[in-house]
């Protein structure tokens, strides 16, 4: 009788343990307030001014967009208007003043300023109207979206796609960055309310989609020459927008993912991709909240189910690795940023926390 009590305590204890890890209390209250005050940072930092208006970043204001909405369901306030609102008509501003306002970065970047600003202001807006819960889009977004067209590649091996920053900084400001980019896009045309049905835009849908499979291949979880980290977003875009992805593909790039899954549950950003770091050091293989966001809200969006057990550790670690101030780790594929002024020392956390709580929030679901 005591070996069955014994035995029969041991199970619930494993079990109560395991419940515990998956309810670990998750503060969205304070990943807000961090988000908001990353977004303060950005519009008073020098570096970010292109006259009166800010340049957009993908680490920082385009996650930022991407969550904020959500988590205001979380913070039972309308606290995210403040920031939210300047992103929003910092977009606008420059939409409007397209052809005369100061470009991010001009001389030989100039193109690729500019198609990396169209893809974010689509994005941005295209966000927004969904938010607002809008049947179509607005004005705003649709002078956004005729901006995107006008500057998506016609002819050669980029065609369908958007010239790219690169400035040798992985994963977003990079020659790879360009397909991010075009991923992106499809999110942004999928996500804007009606948008995928305007018929004068079926001829660039169909260009950006055949740059998208270009480098996919044909197997069935795609070309190894295209990263995982570029994969997994294609695999989010697939969830906004039909016809990139068939349910086959969707499993096997699942399991590609899944392979790279580490022990404790989360993913590695370096394992998604083959970058160096410039100062030399080795990539850690310590699982962060960007690759871990990223990959668990691309997987749960393109179907796989919460419930799965590799599924269940991965928002287990989610839960686990919220920081005291709300915010999840990013760390680095380009060099030690410890000792870098803000906002330039957490770019990282930025993205990891905005992705984080983006996973945590489907999973909810």
């Amino acid at each position: 009788m005591k070996t069955v009590v014994i035995v029969l305590l041991t199970c619930c204890v494993g079990i109560f343990a395991n419940t515990r890890i998956h309810a670990q209390t998750v503060d969205f209250k304070k990943t807000a307030k961090y988000l908001d005050s990353k977004q303060s940072h950005w519009f008073e930092w020098s570096s970010s001014k292109r006259g009166n208006t800010r340049c957009i970043a993908c680490h920082t204001n385009l996650t930022y967009t991407i969550v904020r909405h959500d988590l205001a369901k979380f913070t039972g306030s309308d606290d995210l208007a403040v920031y939210n609102n300047k992103l929003l008509t910092n977009a606008k501003k420059r939409i409007e003043n397209w052809d005369t306002i100061r470009v991010f970065y001009g001389g030989r970047k100039k193109a690729q300023s500019r198609g990396t600003e169209a893809i974010m202001n689509a994005l941005i807006l295209a966000k927004h109207d969904r938010a607002s819960k809008r049947e179509k889009i607005s004005a705003a977004t649709k002078q956004a979206f005729d901006i995107l067209w006008k500057h998506q590649i016609p002819s050669g091996d980029a065609a369908g796609g958007w010239h790219w920053l690169d400035f040798g900084l992985e994963p977003w400001e990079s020659a790879d960055g360009a397909y991010y980019g075009a991923a992106i896009a499809a999110i942004a045309i999928g996500t804007a309310p009606g948008y995928v049905n305007h018929n004068e835009i079926k001829p660039n849908l169909a260009a950006l989609k055949k740059y998208l499979l270009k480098p996919y291949g044909s197997e069935l979880a795609g070309n190894p020459k295209l990263s995982l980290y570029n994969r997994a977003y294609l695999l989010w875009a697939s969830s906004e927008l039909s016809g990139l992805l068939n349910q086959n593909q969707k499993s096997a790039l699942h399991q590609k993912l899944f392979a790279k899954q580490n022990a404790d549950g989360g993913w590695s950003l370096p394992s998604l991709g083959k970058w160096k770091r410039l100062d030399g050091t080795p990539q850690s293989k310590k699982s962060d909240g960007y690759a871990t966001g990223l990959v668990v809200y691309a997987m749960l969006r393109s179907g796989v189910k919460k419930d799965n057990e590799k599924m269940k550790q991965a928002i287990a670690w989610l839960a686990k690795h919220q920081n005291a101030d709300g915010s999840w780790t990013g760390i680095s594929v380009n060099k030690d940023r410890t000792n870098a002024r803000e906002p330039v020392k957490s770019f990282f956390t930025h993205a990891a926390t905005a992705m984080s709580a983006l996973a945590l929030i489907e999973s909810k679901k």
